[in-house]
């Protein structure tokens, strides 16, 4: 190699080491891990309306809530409800109290045997703002005297067709007191399940079909 080679091959290697380094190079250490500063997690918090839980959340996971119980109530004095505005059946209901307690749906075949005993009912669905859904018995109004527990209860039926609303007993005007819920709420989300399917669920073992029910013995003195 010539002297002028020479020399032009260490200038060469001078200005390689003389060149700054990259923004990628600067932010690799001595152990070669990277130094670069982290996103800060404040970032996930500038937009709090994609944070937001959905009223349909429960649905966001390709899961379907499945009413596996249904009570046959009253609403809470506590709770708004909503009542569907088609769904509705008047049957013959039996309230059977001590130890067969509670509501039960007597087959027309067998109503002869159960006369004294049942009430005349509406059968509407309600759902409260929890999501339960249930069959709220509302007796029918005696035609022959004012009724009015029975007609405010209907009432208020009517009111939670289209607005939340909340039962309440007036013991000292002897009828229920209807009030609605002050703010604009969503409208419910009404179960897939069909009306016939919830009162098939809520009356599966308190279905009076013979008059050798155990309830219709009871009511004989048979048991």
């Amino acid at each position: 190699m010539s002297k002028v080679q020479a020399n032009e091959e260490r200038s060469n290697q001078n200005s390689k080491q003389e060149q700054p380094q990259t923004s990628a190079q600067a932010s690799v250490g001595t152990t070669g891990m990277s130094t670069a500063e982290p996103k800060p997690i404040g970032d996930a918090f500038d937009d709090l309306e994609r944070l937001r839980l959905p009223q349909d959340f429960a649905n966001t996971g390709g899961v379907r809530r499945k009413i596996v119980a249904a009570a046959v109530r009253k609403p809470l004095k506590q709770e708004f409800i909503r009542v569907h505005p088609e769904n509705q059946l008047t049957a013959a209901v039996l309230n059977v109290q001590g130890e067969r307690e509670g509501t039960y749906l007597v087959d027309p075949d067998v109503l002869e045997y159960a006369m004294e005993d049942f009430t005349p009912t509406l059968l509407v669905q309600a759902i409260s703002r929890q999501g339960a859904n249930f069959l709220w018995p509302l007796r029918l109004p005696k035609e022959d005297r004012a009724d009015l527990w029975a007609e405010s209860a209907m009432e208020g039926a009517r009111n939670a067709r289209e607005r939340w609303t909340r039962i309440r007993a007036n013991m000292a005007e002897g009828c229920y007191r209807v009030e609605e819920a002050v703010v604009a709420l969503s409208d419910p989300e009404w179960p897939a399940e069909s009306f016939k399917s919830l009162v098939r669920i809520a009356f599966k073992d308190r279905y009076i079909d013979s008059e050798d029910h155990p309830v219709l013995k009871m009511l004989r003195g048979e048991l």
